[in-house]
């Protein structure tokens, strides 16, 4: 989804969760990717930390590698609770962010649960390279 105008301070609603669409259980996890592409290119390295998720930290954990897992198997035909549901751009956000492109990259990933011997999602074997 593409949105224009935003200033800092605004608060943009990006509700991220996932369907099993398959026939068995899984486990899932996502990866999440921020970039802001600066109009004037001077040189400014963009501080992605000016891009706030209101992560959901109850059903989903930092795995510490790049990803989030959802906390217990996902049934089929189920849906996730959502990982996060708001995009905030910090006030502090100065004029070298104008007319600029913030991305928000999601990429989920899916490991079935048969033969899986894991307590935790993050162990389970057979994740897809992500």
């Amino acid at each position: 989804t593409e949105v224009d105008g935003v200033m800092p301070g605004h608060k943009l609603t990006k509700i991220v969760e996932l369907k099993n669409t398959g026939t068995n259980p899984a486990y899932i996890r996502i990866k999440v990717e921020k970039a802001i592409a600066l109009l004037e290119m001077s040189g400014t390295i963009p501080d992605l930390d000016l891009i706030k998720l209101d992560y959901n930290t109850s059903d989903w954990t930092d795995g510490g590698d790049g990803f989030y897992y959802y906390n217990r198997a996902l049934e089929a035909g189920d849906l996730t609770e959502p990982l996060f549901t708001t995009v905030s751009f910090d006030i502090s956000m100065g004029n070298i962010y104008q007319k600029s492109k913030a991305t928000i990259s999601v990429k989920a990933y899916a490991v079935q649960v048969a033969n899986q011997d894991v307590t935790n999602p993050w162990d389970a074997k057979g994740w897809p390279e992500g």
